[in-house]
C-alpha cells in the first residue's frame, strides 16, 4: 500500500538506511512502501525507486553521506544495511546529482545544513529543475495528442502505455536526446505518470 511520509517523524532522525532515504527521495513512507508492488501507479514509484538506486551506488564510495557501508557477498551495495546520514543525503541529492522530482521536504532537510551560497545555488536548481520538468511535460503531451489524434484518424486507439512508450522513444532518438532534470533518459512510466496524466486511457473513456 501506498503512504506518504510523516515528515515530522523522518525529519528527526539523524541517520537511517540507504533503502529507507531512497523510497523518501520517491516521495513515499519506507514503513508502508513494498517492492513488490504491481500496480501501475506503484510501479511508477518502484522504477523511480530503482533509478534512483544506482545513482548512490556509483558513488557511494566518495560520498560523504556514509555512515557505514555494508557489501552483500558478491561485493554489491547491500541498500538494506547500509547507513546514511539523512541530511548530508538530502544536500546530495539536491546540489550534486539532482535526483529527478526530489520531494521539497528533502531540500528543506538539507538546508538546515547549507550556508546562504549553497541555499541560493539550491534555489538556482530548484527552478532550473521545475522550467524544464515543465518543457518536456508540455512537449510529451502535444506529442501523445499529436500521436493519438493521428492513429484515431487511421482508424485505432493508441492507449496510455502504448504512447508513453512511444514517447520515450522519440525524446531518446533526438539530438540531443531529452532527458529529466537528473540527466537521465526518461522512461516510459515517468512520462505516464507526469505528462499523460488526466488523457482517456481507451476508445470507450473517450466516448463517455
Amino acid at each position: 500500500m501506498l503512504e506518504l511520509p510523516d515528515w515530522g517523524y523522518w525529519g528527526r532522525l539523524k541517520s537511517l538506511t540507504l533503502r529507507d532515504v531512497l523510497v523518501l527521495s520517491t516521495g513515499l513512507c519506507p514503513h508502508k512502501y513494498n517492492h513488490e508492488n504491481t500496480d501501475s501507479i506503484e510501479l511508477g514509484y518502484a522504477q523511480k525507486f530503482w533509478d534512483n538506486l544506482p545513482i548512490a551506488k556509483n558513488q557511494i564510495y566518495d560520498a560523504n553521506w556514509v555512515v557505514g557501508k555494508v557489501a552483500t557477498e558478491d561485493f554489491d551495495v547491500d541498500f538494506n544495511n547500509t547507513i546514511v546520514d539523512l541530511k548530508k543525503f538530502c544536500i546530495w541529492a539536491a546540489t550534486e546529482v539532482e535526483l529527478h522530482d526530489l520531494p521539497s521536504e528533502m531540500v528543506i532537510l538539507g538546508d538546515l545544513l547549507l550556508g546562504s551560497q549553497n541555499q541560493t545555488e539550491v534555489v538556482r536548481h530548484q527552478r532550473r529543475n521545475r522550467l524544464n520538468d515543465e518543457l518536456w511535460k508540455q512537449l510529451a503531451r502535444e506529442l501523445a495528442l499529436k500521436m493519438r489524434e493521428e492513429s484515431t484518424a487511421k482508424g485505432y486507439f493508441l492507449s496510455l502505455d502504448v504512447l508513453a512508450d512511444r514517447v520515450e522513444e522519440d525524446f531518446a532518438k533526438r539530438t540531443p536526446p531529452i532527458v529529466g532534470t537528473n540527466g537521465h533518459r526518461l522512461k516510459a512510466t515517468s512520462i505516464k505518470r507526469h505528462a499523460l496524466n488526466g488523457l482517456r486511457n481507451t476508445a470507450q473513456d473517450a466516448t463517455n
